[in-house]
């Protein structure tokens, strides 16, 4: 996660950084190392995921073994069940966005449309679910998009920024800021 959220910011800083004046330079320059240095570092320390999911691999397949369902485990009741759930719980999510600096309730939200979306893209070939699957995308980029904005402006404003470098971090911070509230009136307009 921190290697993502460092390429992301990276391609934000890109951007944002690509027109602005050269008082901004050295904030930029130093930025990206930071950021580089940050996604390279979480990069190496990765854990070796083929390993991790020959393991997991072997204990799904054992465990999906084919039985015959109950009537209470059949696929379109306990599909249905799940929708309604997972539904339930992205409107609390939702609801407890009150603010554009809510990261947490943000991402948390985020994450239950995410699963929501999960669960209805194998449905996706009957034409009622597509319209749905387009605006829970249309909202997982949304809130992503404000997640990982709220991850820049914390580099931005971190503690371990020079003082020199500081102020040639201004027009970012306000570039960010700016991003934070339009992608939040967007939030509330739809959602």
């Amino acid at each position: 996660n921190a290697g993502r959220d460092a390429e992301v910011a990276l391609r934000w800083l890109q951007e944002a950084g690509a027109d602005l004046g050269p008082g901004a330079t050295n904030g930029v320059a130093w930025l990206t190392g930071r950021l580089e240095e940050r996604r390279d570092q979480a990069y190496r320390a990765a854990p070796d995921v083929g390993r991790a999911f020959d393991a997991l691999e072997r204990t799904l397949r054992g465990r999906l073994r084919r039985r015959v369902a109950t009537a209470a485990e059949r696929f379109g009741p306990v599909t249905a069940g799940l929708i309604e759930q997972r539904m339930g719980r992205l409107r609390q999510r939702l609801a407890a966005v009150r603010d554009p600096e809510d990261d947490p309730p943000i991402h948390a939200a985020r994450i239950r449309g995410k699963r929501l979306r999960y669960l209805l893209e194998p449905l996706e070939r009957y034409g009622e679910v597509g319209p749905v699957l387009e605006r829970l995308r249309g909202l997982q980029d949304l809130l992503g998009g404000l997640h990982d904005l709220h991850g820049v402006r914390a580099e931005l404003d971190g503690a371990r920024v020079p003082p020199v470098v500081r102020r040639d971090l201004e027009p970012l911070r306000e570039r960010a800021a700016t991003a934070v509230r339009q992608r939040f009136a967007e939030l509330r307009e739809e959602w």
